[in-house]
């Protein structure tokens, strides 16, 4: 129970909830760096620490930062307009891959999205919109190896299926919000997004190569091969060689900065 208890204490409705029970509510003065995840959370407080080291984020007062979560994107989402709502100091990173047109945050301040990259993990393969940072994909890949040129093509290749497959049902359950034929979306998503990364999906796709054949099926859950494979992934991420998630942070810094 107390674990579970502590699993929750950086869940963002409850950080609020909480202050509400204290008498003490949320001020201005008191800003969220907010996310669709805990392992999304966790992560980009190792990145920063990570980069200060090296002098980033050095003018960042990030002990007036708190990071939260909300579990699932939608949830994620709506606690972020609540709280703006309320007079809090949020700003969100969610993935919306499959949101090609930007609808979906359009019309919310304060929220970012990964894109063009599919997942926060696979933000560190985009050299720009529509360019993929291929040699260092395959460093990333052969992490795991090492493969020839040959394996690391397939590993690419089904890569790219796979995700194209998730984002696909991503479309289609968000079809209701659009009067859009869900098949012209996905025509439209394949020549937005010509290099889809899902880490999960990669990560698959290495330990099949590795000879788990298991992973051909999508029902396979994922195990401690498929952990230690997105680690990896997750450890390279930091170097973070197109600066993508610095700037982006820094962006989410700047929405939640105290000018007084």
């Amino acid at each position: 129970m107390a674990s579970n208890v502590r699993d929750r204490s950086d869940e963002f409705r409850r950080v609020l909830a909480k202050s509400v029970i204290r008498g003490k509510k949320i001020t201005s003065t008191t800003s969220f760096l907010h996310f669709e995840s805990k392992g999304d959370m966790f992560y980009c407080e190792k990145f920063i620490r990570f980069w200060e080291r090296m002098d980033e984020f050095s003018e960042v007062p990030l002990r007036k930062v708190k990071f939260v979560f909300t579990r699932k994107k939608t949830e994620a989402i709506m606690s972020h307009q609540e709280a703006l709502a309320e007079g809090v100091k949020v700003s969100t990173l969610v993935d919306m891959d499959y949101d090609i047109d930007g609808f979906a945050l359009s019309k919310i301040e304060y929220i970012h999205s990964t894109k063009p990259a599919c997942t926060l993990a696979t933000l560190q393969f985009v050299q720009s919109d529509d360019e993929l940072n291929k040699n260092h994909l395959i460093n990333v890949i052969n992490d795991n190896g090492p493969f020839d040129d040959e394996a690391c093509e397939r590993i690419i290749s089904r890569t790219y299926e796979g995700t194209y497959r998730r984002l696909e049902r991503g479309i289609f359950r968000s079809k209701k919000d659009t009067t859009e034929s869900p098949h012209k979306i996905i025509s439209r998503m394949k020549k937005a997004l010509p290099y889809p990364i899902n880490d999960h999906v990669l990560a698959r796709s290495i330990a099949i190569e590795q000879g788990h054949s298991k992973y051909e099926n999508p029902e396979t859950k994922e195990d401690r091969t498929i952990y230690d494979i997105e680690d990896r992934m997750k450890q390279q991420a930091l170097n973070d060689p197109g600066s993508k998630l610095r700037n982006l942070l820094m962006i989410m810094f700047e929405d939640v900065k105290n000018d007084s």
